[in-house]
């Protein structure tokens, strides 16, 4: 699922630090699953999930099994994740690619929710 952003009112700001927050409103599984937070290439009206665009950073991962609670009971409410950079995550870049977004390095942020593993219901 692709999100693009426009610098807005972050154009010129210094970043100190970024989230990403979405609503997970169920899981088909009780155990948690990583899912990945990519920048991707920008995308359009024609963007399909077939045609997709080209992942070009890994931002953060997470693991979680949202909306399930702790006895996998399927009434459970949906959940808020956050994607925030871990320290100890070299790979982790989300703060740093919004801080380049804001100081005007490219137009338009385009980030994209995947399963790490596409395979795995």
């Amino acid at each position: 699922m692709p999100f693009q952003f426009t610098p807005g009112s972050l154009k010129g700001k210094k970043i100190l630090k970024a989230t990403f927050r979405v609503t997970s409103p169920w899981a088909f599984q009780c155990a948690d699953r990583t899912t990945d937070l990519e920048r991707t290439n920008n995308i359009s009206s024609s963007t399909t999930w077939s045609s997709r665009p080209a992942e070009l950073d890994l931002m953060v991962d997470r693991s979680f099994s949202a909306g399930r609670g702790s006895a996998c009971d399927p009434d459970s409410p949906a959940a808020p994740i956050e994607f925030t950079d871990n320290p100890g995550d070299t790979n982790e870049n989300l703060t740093p690619t919004v801080a380049d977004f804001a100081a005007g390095k490219f137009a338009k942020l385009t980030l994209e929710l995947r399963a790490h593993d596409e395979t795995d219901t």
